[in-house]
């Protein structure tokens, strides 16, 4: 891997990729060796936290992360948990428990982190980034990642901006490089460096006198506290005890419609009718053919062609060139000159 001129401030260290059965080994920039999660052993999901207070928001993640989780028991990692949606990770934490007993004894212990947070961060739009193992289609809103999608190949253009405009973004990708791009630091996390704050007398004296104002402070704040609980408690009890029964009734509302919204969503077919009629001609644009009926039902669709002169070989590479179709079979159909073609639609990767 080509490898950028070190700084004084930045050094190169191993990181370790766990992806699937193997453990992959690479040079990078960065202040510290890292255990990263590959991106094809991960999914990925916005959380919306507009409606959720601060200091509920990691309980809310975690059970989140138990309801969508496919496995048993979940790792996961979080980002702009500040903010009013959340970037989170998650994989299956026994497969992670496995992996890492085949890395150095000094990595037994290290943090795991996704393989995205240390790759190149995005701005808006849609962009794709290479990772150890195939590529991370991602779209951004101001700075914040709000969808992913991980693919082992590189997607079709066309491919690419049909997803993205199915979770908000327009653009087409921009042309990625060869491999990773790592960076030496998670970019969900703000650099700090300690080295230079110690080297710099002025600030730990101002730091110095910072510490003691707050300790000042901290033990006023205590009397002031200790002064107003009591009364403080016995208004908010009173107002609790008449506001708990309104707000476990909403609650409880709340999540049976989110179940009922859940059950629906499960029943609608990956694809619209008219995304599935325009990658079928997309890819069926070269050749000559009349469509004579179109039978499209979740999962699957059934057309008639009529063409005495069309190869069902070619109908069948054209149509397996894209990622929609798969058990693609054409048969003869009643009237002469006719071709029945029966397909599977795939539904989108993670």
């Amino acid at each position: 891997m080509k490898l950028h001129a070190l700084s004084k401030e930045v050094s190169s260290r191993t990181h370790h990729v766990l992806a699937g059965e193997d453990v992959a080994v690479v040079e990078a920039l960065g202040r510290v060796d890292c255990v990263l999660i590959a991106r094809g052993d991960c999914l990925f999901f916005s959380i919306d936290l507009a409606e959720v207070p601060a200091p509920a928001r990691r309980a809310y993640i975690q059970q989140q992360v138990q309801k969508y989780s496919p496995w048993p028991e979940a790792a996961h990692y979080v980002a702009d948990l500040e903010s009013d949606s959340a970037s989170v990770w998650i994989w299956d934490a026994s497969w992670q428990q496995q992996a890492r007993s085949r890395l150095p004894e000094d990595l037994q212990s290290a943090r795991c982190l996704p393989e995205p947070v240390m790759l190149a961060p995005g701005g808006d739009g849609l962009e794709v980034r290479s990772c150890q193992q195939g590529f991370d289609y991602q779209v951004w809103e101001a700075g914040r990642l709000i969808a992913s999608r991980w693919s082992r190949d590189e997607l079709a253009a066309g491919e690419a901006v049909l997803w993205s405009r199915s979770v908000g973004a327009e653009n087409a990708p921009a042309a990625n490089d060869a491999g990773p791009r790592w960076e030496s630091e998670p970019w969900t996390e703000p650099a700090l460096d300690w080295r230079r704050l110690i080297k710099d007398e002025r600030a730990l004296m101002w730091g110095g006198a910072l510490l003691l104002m707050l300790v000042f402070c901290f033990e006023l704040g205590l009397m002031t506290m200790f002064a107003i609980k009591g009364a403080y408690l016995d208004s908010h009890v009173q107002t609790l005890q008449e506001s708990l029964g309104d707000k476990l009734q909403v609650r409880l509302s709340a999540e049976r419609l989110s179940a009922d919204n859940r059950a629906l969503a499960s029943q609608l077919p990956a694809y619209t009718q008219l995304e599935v009629a325009a990658e079928f001609t997309r890819l069926m644009e070269e050749l000559p053919y009349q469509l004579v009926d179109w039978e499209y039902r979740q999962g699957g669709l059934q057309v008639t062609l009529k063409n005495a002169e069309l190869d069902s070989r070619d109908v069948v590479s054209s149509l397996e060139a894209g990622s929609f179709f798969q058990d693609i079979r054409i048969e003869p159909g009643l009237r002469e000159g006719e071709h029945d073609v029966s397909l599977n639609i795939g539904g989108p990767e993670s």
